[in-house]
């Protein structure tokens, strides 16, 4: 089993949003997943609500930290995707120390906007935190304005650029209003029917990032209808 986690010192990042998505995608081509909410604000666990059979997945409340630790016992599944807090409390570093002192994730995808006052956070938790680990990490820019694409690009590169050990995926989340609609209408935004623009752009950067997260686990999706779609 994988375990990809995502979790971010900043909140109002998606970060809800793109364990969900990220979930269903990997459900919806064939993988065994759990999603495990381990925010106490219940946002996963409210949306699987709301979506029942949408959501083609178990899910599972976790916000004891003490039960994050031990996610690895559960291995009836192919992929677990779990759903941190929105700030650093104690579900993260019990995420980060496991159960015997070692990282539970494979992977940890950070979501942070391009602005720089939600980068800077970012950046010295994934440099004072993830790399003296040598955690697997994908820092993951969200909520994106189209017209912001040249500025994120070129806050990305400087980071990089730097050499301080940041990992960033190519893929950038950019911000659609769809969001909020699928939501509020228990789906994500792969299950929003027809050929509307900003569904079908919105999928196509999941499916992206889908692709880059699953591959640095191990994980090639089968080839379906709706990967092919994006």
């Amino acid at each position: 089993m994988k375990i990809i986690a995502v979790g971010s010192p900043k909140g109002g990042v998606g970060k809800t949003t793109t364990a969900v998505t990220l979930a269903v995608i990997a459900a919806q081509a064939g993988l065994r997943v759990l999603l495990v909410d381990g925010d106490a604000n219940a946002s996963t666990m409210d949306w699987a609500g709301t979506a029942g059979d949408e959501i083609p997945l178990d899910v599972y409340a976790a916000s004891d930290p003490h039960e994050l630790a031990k996610l690895r016992a559960a291995d009836e599944y192919d992929l677990m995707v779990v759903d941190l807090p929105g700030a650093r409390v104690g579900a993260f570093e019990a995420i980060l120390s496991g159960d015997g002192g070692r990282p539970v994730p494979d992977l940890l995808l950070v979501p942070t906007t391009h602005e720089i006052l939600d980068l800077r956070p970012v950046m010295r938790v994934v440099r004072d935190e993830l790399i003296p680990l040598d955690m697997a990490h994908l820092i993951v820019m969200t909520n994106v304005p189209t017209a912001a694409l040249p500025q994120a690009r070129r806050q990305r590169a400087l980071v990089l650029d730097a050499g301080a050990g940041h990992r960033f995926a190519d893929t950038i989340i950019r911000d659609y209003k769809i969001y909020n609609e699928a939501v509020e209408n228990g789906m994500t935004v792969l299950d929003i029917p027809g050929r509307r623009p900003s569904a079908r752009k919105a999928e196509a950067d999941y499916r992206a990032l889908a692709t880059e997260a699953f591959a640095a686990v191990d994980i090639t999706l089968p080839a379906t209808e709706e990967t092919d779609r994006g």
